[in-house]
């Protein structure tokens, strides 16, 4: 299993260091599984000890602290991840707010590498009333945040899901959840689906199920239905009731937190604005001096036969992208090398949302107007597809043969659309086929559809799967060519339920439902039988998939030295490496959990109280991420 980490933090039990993650399990009265949670809770506890609607934490945009490029890399991301848990059906809302403020419940940072330590991928830290970092096991939770490591997300763990999954898992600490598949010191770890007591539900929180498949996880970077047992634990309200348990509610910590009469919290104004379109600067598509088309490969199908559009061919199944929304692979190898638009590609981005680029992963999920998309494309059918429900099938791709030619196929047979809808679903492929045949570079773009059912996604301004934002289906050069089929964009006028919609119409072919585009010479001919469309004005790049802008501006306040007042401090370096870093974080955390008889240097009494103990460990930490000046 990889050593690289989901890490969490706290005064209690945590580790953050190279060396071991530490943490205590909550004590259970029978048998069978739990879920782990911590016996902090927020302030904002009702009477009876529920928490009814009280749970809406108000949030700040991102933050950013990282380097420049680092800013298209997160907001997707993140933004995902809290739509996920805002869509679970618990008590806890991350309600998102149009600014930034350090006092909102809850603040996300983007940096660079968390402690100096470029493997960390994220941690999460809570703070009591008076803005000191707290124990998530004996703590009335005022402000919680939650750090992301740019840099450490990187090779198998350098995808938007991993980011999401990062995004879920710390936020998971943030309201009560503790490690999963782990035993009760966190000293051994186990399975997904397993822990010390045997068979339990799969979770966000284990590491073993959110890591990529790469490195022995099973790459389910979202929230589960143990994950919600466990917040409707945590944070009870009796009319959702205990939703994600089975029916079975588990046993609850003892802790109960009260709120000090003396601080009553003033939400921010919730009111934010509703995201606009803006209109930008395309350029107008103009449509380039076409080469007489070469006829494609189109195997003719028998007169009055009902032939499918969709091949299927072996390969085309090969691999997988599991279940997401707006993931993309990583740059998946062509069998041959393609001249698109006098640029030699050997190979594509595969993107959930129905389509493929040459130059990037694209994660946008409202298509525009492809001219205004900045990518090289190939989209035979961009909308916001979204595979994450069971029903929903995963996206499909691999080599194989068409007609006899080298092919790239791409499956998206059986999706559902944004968000996790599966009552629509659609059916459509695209096959980049070698034409080497005819010139080095040549290949036919071939898109087959059998089934659209859907045209948009909820944050499309969709409803039920249609009008809003509408799909749209063609390419571009990613600068000022484009083609679009007829209906692109326009509602209602791409789907099976119209008597021109994609399936019942055809291009280039005579199978209904197969469009075919010889790129010769690196421009893609569009078949004579139809007329080329005028092109559409752009629709701006996407809203976030929360009612928050996107485009979250950098932030203006420095986060470090914003809460807790520095005490009369010692050096904490009981490593005796004349460095403090996150090394001694973990030896004191040992130490205290007994894994330890003694530290190296008799340095650990940090705040002076003439014991060595978690709260010495936090006041470290906070030394090296900056909110402390000095240490002694």
């Amino acid at each position: 299993m990889t050593t690289r980490r989901l890490w969490w933090i706290t005064a209690a039990l945590a580790a953050v260091a190279a060396i071991a993650a530490i943490g205590v399990a909550s004590a259970h009265d029978k048998a069978g599984p739990h879920k782990k949670l911590f016996g902090s809770r927020w302030y904002q506890q009702a009477s009876g000890g529920d928490y009814d609607a009280y749970m809406t934490l108000s949030t700040s945009q991102l933050w950013y602290d990282c380097s420049s490029d680092c800013e298209s890399r997160w907001p997707n991301a993140a933004n995902a991840a809290i739509d996920d848990w805002n869509g679970q059906d618990t008590t806890v809302n991350f309600d998102i707010q149009p600014d930034h403020d350090i006092y909102y419940d809850v603040n996300i940072f983007i940096v660079d590498a968390i402690l100096g330590d470029s493997g960390l991928l994220g941690i999460a830290l809570p703070y009591d009333i008076n803005e000191d970092f707290c124990d998530l096991d004996d703590c009335t939770i005022y402000y919680g945040e939650v750090y992301l490591g740019d840099l450490g997300h990187t090779g198998p763990y350098g995808t938007k899901a991993q980011r999401t999954g990062t995004t879920a898992h710390e936020a998971g600490h943030i309201i009560s959840l503790r490690h999963e598949s782990v035993n009760g010191d966190e000293s051994v770890q186990y399975p997904c689906g397993q822990d010390n007591t045997g068979p339990i539900p799969h979770s966000i929180m284990s590491y073993n199920c959110a890591d990529p498949v790469a490195v022995g996880g099973l790459g389910e970077n979202y929230v589960q239905e143990w994950d919600v047992c466990g917040v409707n634990h945590a944070y009870h309200d009796p009319t959702i009731g205990y939703a994600g348990c089975g029916g079975e509610p588990v046993p609850t910590p003892t802790f109960t937190p009260t709120k000090p009469p003396t601080f009553t919290p003033t939400k921010p104004p919730t009111a934010t604005p509703t995201p606009t379109k803006v209109a930008t600067d395309i350029p107008t598509p103009t449509s380039p001096d076409l080469p007489t088309p070469t006829k494609p490969a189109d195997p003719t199908p028998t007169p009055g036969s009902d032939e499918k559009a969709i091949k299927g061919l072996e390969g085309c199944t090969k691999n997988t992208l599991p279940g997401n929304d707006d993931d993309s692979t990583e740059l998946v190898s062509l069998p041959f090398s393609a001249n698109f638009f006098g640029s030699e590609y050997g190979g594509v981005y595969v993107n959930n949302n129905g389509n493929v680029t040459f130059d990037a992963e694209l994660e946008q999920f409202t298509p525009s107007e492809l001219g205004s998309v900045g990518l090289p494309i190939i989209a035979p059918f961009f909308a916001d597809v979204d595979t994450r429900e069971e029903a929903s099938v995963d996206l499909t791709y691999g080599n194989a043969t068409f007609d006899g030619r080298p092919a790239l196929c791409v499956n998206w047979d059986g999706v559902g659309y944004y968000n996790r809808k599966i009552d629509k679903l659609n059916e459509f492929q695209l096959l980049l086929v070698d034409r080497s045949d005819v010139a080095p570079g040549d290949f036919d773009i071939v898109f087959n559809y059998d089934q659209v059912e859907w045209e948009t996604g909820d944050q499309s301004g969709g409803t039920d799967g249609l009008g809003g934002d509408s799909a749209r289906a063609g390419y571009a050069n990613g600068v000022d060519v484009a083609f679009e089929i007829e209906g692109s964009g326009v509602n209602g006028a791409l789907l099976d339920s119209n008597a021109a919609g994609l399936t019942h119409q055809s291009l280039g072919s005579s199978t209904e439902g197969r469009y075919v585009f010889a790129v010769r010479g690196g421009v893609p001919a569009v078949p004579t039988s139809t007329p080329t469309p005028e092109p559409t004005a752009a629709n701006t790049p996407t809203p976030a998939k929360t009612s928050t802008p996107t485009n979250t501006p950098t932030a203006t306040r420095t986060p470090t030295n914003t809460r807790t007042p520095t005490p009369e401090l010692l050096t904490g370096d009981v490593s005796c490496d004349g460095v403090v870093n996150a090394i001694d974080v973990a030896y004191i955390l040992q130490l205290n959990a007994g894994l330890l008889g003694g530290l190296p240097c008799a340095a650990g009494d940090v705040n002076g109280d003439g014991v060595v103990s978690t709260l010495d460990a936090a006041l470290v930490l906070q030394y090296i991420a900056g909110f402390l000046s000095t240490l002694g």
